[in-house]
């Protein structure tokens, strides 16, 4: 139990892991606008312009969108405060793998 809880504690590598994924999804999300065009142009859209934070929101999202949808879960069913919050759980589970990850090969480089 207590390497479940280092695993998921947070600390300043892993926050900063989930907000520039957070960063990539919200990017993501504003380019999503283009395959629908319903509405107002959302803030910032002509600043991304096409760089590829649509591919990459997606590519992230993909292990998540197949696991959900294996227990009957459509993502883009949910409600945008689910859908949203399930990013951030989502991203920050990322960032926790990819601390541990970072963690092992500074043991290994450090010896």
């Amino acid at each position: 139990m207590h390497s479940v809880r280092k695993f998921l504690a947070p600390d300043l590598k892993k926050l900063l892991i989930t907000v520039f994924l957070c960063l990539i999804g919200a990017a993501g999300q504003i380019q999503t606008w283009a395959f629908s065009e319903i509405g107002p142009k959302p803030p910032l859209y002509d600043i991304l312009g096409s760089a590829p934070f649509w591919v990459s929101w997606v590519l992230l999202l993909a292990p998540m969108y197949v696991s959900l949808k294996a227990v009957g879960i459509e993502l883009p069913h949910l409600p945008d405060w689910l859908f949203i919050f399930l990013n951030v759980v989502y991203f920050y589970l990322i960032a926790c793998i990819a601390g541990w990850v970072i963690d092992l090969v500074r043991k290994r480089i450090n010896g």
